[in-house]
């Protein structure tokens, strides 16, 4: 729940700096060079288990539901 707490600012922040010229041009950076590499800085830190399988499963579960049409 605290979670959720951090996320909800941080989303309105980032809806604030999107509708501000300077920064809309300099989103493609964060979200295709910033974001990849905290992943990879933040992979070696997992431990491996049982927990992380759900969220794996469950994004490769919503992307193949996607593709079909009912």
């Amino acid at each position: 729940m605290e979670n959720f707490i951090i996320i909800i600012p941080l989303l309105l922040i980032g809806i604030v700096l999107k509708r501000i010229p300077a920064f809309s041009a300099e989103m493609g950076t964060v979200v295709y060079i910033s974001l990849p590499a905290l992943i990879l800085l933040k992979i070696p830190a997992l431990v491996f288990s049982k927990d992380l399988l759900i969220p794996a499963i469950m994004s490769w579960f919503f992307l193949g539901e996607n593709n079909y049409e009912i």
